[in-house]
């Protein structure tokens, strides 16, 4: 597989293990260890570049999700521990769909004006 996004988002829900293990080595660890630095640490949360990162992966995540229910629904809702056990009774099936969040949160990602600009660089045509 080609690393890009595009066809990360192409990986069919049946195969959410393959989805989620990409995003996580390819996307999210590699990356980290690509910037080096403060990135690379246990201290990584720290260095300013980390929450446009992870924010990233959120929204490719979300990208992946919003393509069909099954896609939002498929692995999370199996777990039945509790987030975070020692301080809240949330449930990780809790946190999968971004419009109905615990506590009335909602987060939308928008297209930017400058949307084609950055998915032609994503698709390596800039």
């Amino acid at each position: 597989m080609r690393s890009s996004p595009l066809e990360l988002l192409r990986i069919p829900v049946d195969e959410f293990k393959k989805f989620e293990l990409y995003l996580r080595i390819f996307f999210h660890n590699n990356l980290h260890n690509l910037i080096g630095g403060t990135m690379a640490t246990d201290d990584a949360a720290g260095a300013p570049e980390f929450f446009l990162h992870h924010a990233m992966i959120d929204k490719i995540w979300a990208d992946w999700q919003s393509q069909s229910d099954k896609h939002k629904k498929a692995f999370f809702l199996n777990l039945t521990g509790t987030v975070l056990e020692a301080t809240t009774n949330f449930k990780p099936g809790e946190f999968i769909d971004l419009n109905k969040q615990p506590g009335e949160v909602k987060v939308k990602y928008e297209e930017t004006t400058n949307a084609t600009i950055v998915k032609n660089f994503l698709r390596g045509k800039i």
